[in-house]
Order: structure tokens, then C-alpha cells, then sequence
């Protein structure tokens, strides 16, 4: 599938509700999963990304159906998934298939190692079963899950977990995690650690308080009723205990409400997304609005909402220089995209992980940029952006002979929506796969939309 951008030629004042967190949606389904009682969740993000996660829980016995109005009603397991083996036939398996969703596959390993009944089969799309998993299985494995990994892939998908007429548990210990590929690992083992059958240590390689994504399961663990005990900067322990049942207002996701502040500064005017704060956010890439703010906008927290505001209509926007993305690297794309139009050249940190995600990111979103004439220079670790020489000359960056410029998606969600922010810009830019955003935002290219409506502020109304 392809996706025509339209120019916005005009600065923007637009309003707009963006779907929940993807990273908050598949945390508390999963929670919400394992808790004693019924929990009322309201805010789901429907997505691909969280109808795997919600399938998957079903498949393992705890039915979770979100409903129209994003909400969801879910009768939690007390911590024990149910036997559904009920043929106790030595083959029978329940198949767990998590399609392209990292936070899907990392978090239900570790949940169905401590508190499933029976043997599962796991396995996902080629790139999923091409991800990372091995830290966590290892861990796993030392507090005694079974694994038993198919084609000799060793510590990859597919697998199986468990066995058949065994109450899966796992055991006391002390795991050490290695964060540098994805805090997802310790997450997933996070959540499922409270119904191993004894204390367990949890050391990881980095400050736990500089990774947001551990601070947010950490976090709504706490709102589910279990707290943990925090021994150093880089330790926790986890008792044996277990969730009670919450009603929970899940917040919007951030890092796709970063294509939407971006626009602003891109095209001029403002805009406002709805409830959302900018000081209580569960989400690091929040952080996102301090890189808007180097580079000469106004963020404001007002009508429970954040508005971004660039009122310097024209103007080119200030290189932020070089920026550390540890901690909110989902919108690095996001930055990228708004280097090519700043003063001098941009500099990003932080990167190595973001090659091994739905795509290796920092190439795909290079190749991109580099089709539209801007110049980048990559390391493993880092992305330099230097932006256009010429503004004058944007306009006629499309090839003449096809009027349209195809950049591809790697079928990665976020190399979608970042480059179709090119498309504001530039005339003729084309999206290729761009059913990519449906894993976080199936609503993406008709939000985008509403951003040209006739709202719109002209430049004859600026003062």
C-alpha cells in the first residue's frame, strides 16, 4: 500500500486526541491479566501492536476484548493462567503468536514462564523471530524454565515453553540483565517476578533510573498493588506477592503525539493535543518537547493538554547540535526529519539499539532523507543530519519525470509516519508500505488530514 503526503502550505491550529500508549496499553493488559478481581481499563490503544497482545492473552485463557469506546473490562487469573490442556495428550501445545510486537513477545515469555499451566509454542513474524530475545530467555532458564528451541535456533522464536500437565513456576535467584539491546527484557521479567516461588534479585548493567520504559512498569506495578524493593541504582528485589485488580485511564501515546507537535515547527502555528501532561507523564519521550523548545518553539501545558507553538513563520529552525536519544529514541526519526530543516548540522546519540528494532532504523530512516537530497553520515551508534543547503529550492525535489519521490516504510511503523512529515514540506512524496502505521496508529494518515482543515491559520492572519 502507498500513501500520497499532501503539501501543508499553510501554518496549522489544529486540536486533536491522540490513541493511548502503546507502551502503557500492552503493560496493563498484561497486568490486568494476572491480577486478582475485574479491572476497568479505559484509553486502549487499538492497534496491531495491542490486538496481538490482546489475542495472545485470550489464547492463554484470560479473554480480554476491547470494546468500541477503547475500553476493556478483564477478569484477571490471581497469578494462574488457566489449564487448557484438556486433552492431555503429550503434543498438545498452546500456540502464542506475537506477529511483529516486541513488547508482546518480551512481556507474555516471562508471564507464561512463572504462571502458565501446559506447554506454549511461540512464534512471530521473520523479523520478530530475528530479535533479540536471548538475555531474557537465559535469565528465564536459570530459574528453571524449559525451553525447547526449534531449526536449531538456540534462544531465538520459534519455541516451545513449559511442559505438558506442569504448573509452570519459576524459582528463587539472582538474574543479571543486560540492557543495551532492550529494557523490554527486564520489564517482561518485572512484571511476571512476584509469582515466581521465592525472592528474586534483578541486577541490571545500567541505572534502572536512567531507562523510562523500567520506570513505567515500575511504576504501574505499583498501581496494581505490588511495590518493589529497591536495593541499589541497579538492583531490585522482587517478593513473592501478586496484583489486585485497578481501574486505569491509559494516556496518549507520545511518541506518536511526536509527529504531531513536529508539525508546528515545521510549517508554522500550533497545536494542540489532548490529555496529556507534560510533567506527569508515565512516558520518556515526552522528552520530545525539549528538543522542540532548542529549536525555537513554545510548549505549553494548558486545557488539560500540551500546545506547541512556532510562531516565527518561515524562519529556519536552530540546530539542537548533538542530542543524547538514550531514553526517548523512538522519536529520533521524529528529529531527524526537523534537522533537515534547521540552521546547522544535527547530531544524534544513542542509536546502536534502534538497528535491531522493527527495521534497522537508523538506515532506513537515512536512506530516506538521503532520496530527498539530504546529506547524512552514519556510525553504529550515532546519525548525522546535515539539512538543506537551499531552501529555495524544496519545492523542486520531486523528480520531474514522475513528479513523486517513493520512500519506503521497511515496513517499520515509525519510519512511516516520520517521513511522511517530509511530505508537509515536499512536493510529490510518496510513502511506500505505509500500512506500516497500523501496528501503533491505524488513524495516522487521517490525522494528518485533520491538520489541513480549514482551522488553518493563512499567513495573512499572522500579525
Amino acid at each position: 500500500m502507498q500513501e500520497k503526503i499532501k503539501n501543508l502550505n499553510q501554518p496549522v491550529n489544529a486540536v486533536l486526541t491522540i490513541p493511548g500508549s502503546k507502551s502503557i496499553t500492552n503493560r496493563v493488559l498484561l497486568l490486568a491479566a494476572l491480577a486478582k478481581g475485574e479491572s476497568n481499563i479505559s484509553g486502549i490503544l487499538k492497534s496491531e501492536d495491542t490486538r496481538v497482545m490482546a489475542e495472545a492473552l485470550s489464547c492463554a485463557g484470560v479473554e480480554v476484548k476491547i470494546q468500541e469506546d477503547l475500553s476493556a473490562k478483564i477478569q484477571g487469573c490471581s497469578g494462574n493462567f488457566p489449564d487448557l490442556n484438556l486433552k492431555k495428550d503429550s503434543k498438545f501445545h498452546i500456540k502464542i503468536y506475537t506477529h511483529e510486537s516486541g513488547t508482546a513477545t518480551r512481556f507474555l515469555i516471562p508471564a507464561l514462564a512463572a504462571c502458565g499451566a501446559g506447554k506454549y509454542y511461540f512464534h512471530g513474524s521473520e523479523r520478530m523471530m530475528d530479535r533479540p530475545l536471548e538475555p531474557q530467555l537465559k535469565a528465564l532458564s536459570s530459574l528453571g524454565a524449559k525451553f525447547d528451541f526449534e531449526f536449531d535456533k538456540t534462544f531465538k522464536m520459534p519455541f516451545f515453553l513449559g511442559e505438558n500437565n506442569l504448573k509452570n513456576k519459576l524459582k528463587d535467584g539472582e538474574i543479571f540483565i543486560d540492557l543495551k539491546d532492550s529494557s523490554q527484557f527486564l520489564s517482561g521479567l518485572l512484571m511476571a517476578a512476584p509469582y515466581a516461588g521465592g525472592s528474586i534479585f534483578l541486577k541490571s548493567t545500567h541505572n534502572i533510573f536512567s531507562k523510562p520504559y523500567v520506570l513505567m512498569t515500575l511504576k504501574l506495578m505499583e498501581k496494581f498493588g505490588v511495590k518493589i524493593n529497591l536495593v541499589s541504582p541497579q538492583e531490585l528485589k522482587i517478593e513473592p506477592s501478586a496484583y489486585q485488580a485497578c481501574d486505569l485511564m491509559i494516556e496518549p501515546d507520545m511518541s506518536t503525539a511526536s509527529y504531531f507537535f513536529a508539525i508546528p515547527a515545521l510549517v508554522g502555528g500550533k497545536l494542540h493535543v489532548k490529555n496529556c501532561s507534560r510533567k506527569d507523564s508515565l512516558q520518556g519521550d515526552v522528552k520530545f518537547l525539549e528538543v522542540l523548545e532548542q529549536m525555537g518553539c513554545e510548549v505549553i501545558q494548558e486545557n488539560n493538554g500540551i500546545t506547541v507553538s512556532y510562531l516565527n513563520y518561515l524562519k529556519i529552525l536552530k540546530s539542537p547540535g548533538e542530542i543524547s536519544m538514550t531514553g526517548f529514541s523512538d522519536t529520533f526519526m521524529t528529529v531527524a526529519v526537523l534537522a533537515c530543516f534547521c540552521d546547522a548540522p544535527t547530531v544524534l546519540h544513542g542509536l546502536s539499539h534502534t538497528r535491531l528494532q522493527e527495521s534497522d532504523r537508523v538506515s532506513a530512516i537515512a536512506q530516506g532523507l538521503n532520496k530527498l537530497g539530504i546529506r547524512t553520515e552514519e556510525t553504529p551508534d550515532s546519525l548525522k543530519i546535515y539539512p538543506f543547503e537551499n531552501f529555495e529550492n524544496i519545492k523542486n525535489l520531486a523528480k520531474p519525470e514522475s513528479k513523486e519521490c517513493v520512500l519506503d516504510s521497511f515496513n517499520d511503523h515509525r519510519i512511516a509516519m516520520s517521513l511522511a512529515l517530509m511530505g508537509l514540506k515536499i512536493p510529490g512524496v510518496v510513502i511506500n508500505n505505509s500500512q506500516a502505521v497500523s501496528k501503533t496508529c491505524p488513524e495516522f494518515f487521517k490525522l494528518l488530514e485533520k491538520c489541513r482543515g480549514e482551522s488553518c491559520i493563512r499567513p495573512e492572519q499572522w500579525k
